[in-house]
């Protein structure tokens, strides 16, 4: 798994608990230099625009509350790149989003019974 805009490493973390191998990127070598250790987390300093990963190498591509400091158009280049055909990207965000009104109604449900909560 790629991990972009790691910050303190948080959900690297976390998903070294379901991946074999996470590997973290931050373009603040400080934050680099302060996330937090995992034997499966392999940290570096790189923009999200440009990964360190080989082509087609990862099966999830996340981002936790940083996409909005991306050039996105470079960035979901770099994701297609990197990911896998059949890989996942998602984006984490503490904000509500609005999609339609159908998808939102769900979010809504979801964001009230299981998040709030």
């Amino acid at each position: 798994a790629w991990d972009c805009g790691t910050g303190s490493g948080q959900a690297a973390v976390a998903l070294a608990d379901h991946f074999a191998k996470v590997i973290a990127t931050d373009a603040s070598a400080e934050q680099v230099r302060n996330a937090e250790p995992h034997p499966r987390v392999g940290y570096a300093v790189a923009p999200a625009e440009k990964c360190p990963l080989p082509d087609q190498s990862a099966d999830l591509v996340t981002v936790a509350q940083a996409l909005h400091w991306f050039d996105f158009d470079r960035f979901y280049a770099e994701v297609r790149r990197v990911g896998r055909a059949d890989s996942v990207f998602t984006a984490v965000s503490y904000g509500v989003h609005s999609v339609s009104p159908a998808v939102d109604a769900g979010l809504e449900r979801f964001q009230r019974e299981f998040v709030g909560p």
